[in-house]
C-alpha cells in the first residue's frame, strides 16, 4: 500500500472526511475533481464549468482539533532535561516524544485551529446540478466543505518498526498536541512521509451516485440513493479502500 493510500484510509476511517494530499494544498469550496483511492484530485471548478451559477462561501471556527494516532502505533514516554511533575508543566520546559509505528505502518495526524469553509447555498447548488445532470463529467465530485488548519503535523509510514521523534513544549507533548506551535519533527527513520504546515487538510464532497456510494454501509432493507441525486459522498465507504 502506498503512503498516500495508507494516509487516505486512516484519515477517512478516523475522521469520516476525505484527506487533501498533499496536506496544505490549495483546495477551495466549489472545486470539482475525482476521487482516486480516497484522495480528492482537483480538475476544474463550478466557476469554470457553470459561470452563471452563483454560490456563497461561509466560514466558521471549530472548537475541537482534528487529532488521531493509528491504533497499531503508539507514543513513547516524554523525556526532557527536567523532571516531569504531575499536573501542569512550566511553559518553557522542552521535551521530546518518540512515535513508533505498528507492524503495518500507520498515521499520526494533528491539526489545530480548524476553520470550516462551506458552500452556504448548497441545496440550491445541488438542485441546479441535478438539472444539469447531462453536463456533469462522469465520476466527478464537488468539494462542498473544506477544513483548513492554522497548523498541522502529519506522519505517515507503510512499514513496520519506523520511528519518529518530535520535540517541543512539554505540556503540549503531554497532551499529544503535535500541532502545537512549539512542536517540530526532529527525525523519522526509514522510508516515510512527514510534514508540518498550515492550510487545507480535509473536505466533504458531493456527487451523483454512479457507483452506489455508501451501498456497502446500508442494511439489507435499505436502498442506495438514485443516480440522479446529487448527494454527499461517504468518506467511509469501503469502495474507496
Amino acid at each position: 500500500m502506498s503512503l498516500q493510500s495508507k494516509y487516505s484510509k486512516e484519515v477517512r476511517k478516523e475522521l469520516s472526511l476525505f484527506p487533501i494530499w498533499i496536506p496544505g494544498a490549495k483546495v477551495e469550496p466549489g472545486d470539482i475533481g475525482t476521487i482516486n483511492k480516497g484522495i480528492f484530485e482537483r480538475q476544474t471548478s463550478l466557476a469554470q464549468m457553470y459561470p452563471d451559477l452563483k454560490f456563497k462561501v461561509t466560514q466558521s471556527s471549530l472548537s475541537t482539533p482534528f487529532r488521531f494516532v493509528s491504533k497499531d502505533s503508539h507514543a513513547g514516554t516524554i523525556s526532557g532535561s527536567a523532571q516531569m511533575p504531575t499536573g501542569s508543566l512550566p511553559a518553557d520546559v522542552d521535551a521530546s516524544v518518540e512515535v513508533r509505528f505498528g507492524s503495518k505502518g500507520g498515521v499520526v495526524f494533528s491539526a489545530n485551529g480548524i476553520t470550516q469553509y462551506s458552500i452556504d447555498n448548497l441545496h440550491e447548488v445541488r438542485s441546479f446540478l441535478e438539472e444539469q445532470r447531462s453536463t456533469w463529467p462522469h465520476s466527478y465530485v464537488l468539494a462542498g466543505t473544506i477544513h483548513r488548519a492554522q497548523k498541522f503535523t502529519v506522519l505517515v509510514s507503510d512499514e513496520a518498526g519506523v520511528t519518529a521523534t518530535l520535540s517541543g513544549d512539554a505540556e503540549a507533548l503531554k497532551q499529544f498536541d503535535l500541532a502545537h506551535a512549539s512542536v517540530s519533527v526532529k527525525s523519522m527513520s526509514s522510508n516515510g512521509y512527514q510534514t508540518q504546515g498550515q492550510g487545507a487538510v480535509t473536505l466533504r464532497t458531493y456527487g451523483f451516485n454512479l457507483f452506489g456510494y455508501g451501498s456497502k454501509l446500508l442494511s439489507d432493507d435499505e436502498k442506495p440513493p438514485s443516480s440522479d441525486e446529487f448527494i454527499e459522498v461517504s468518506a467511509r465507504d469501503p469502495n474507496f479502500d
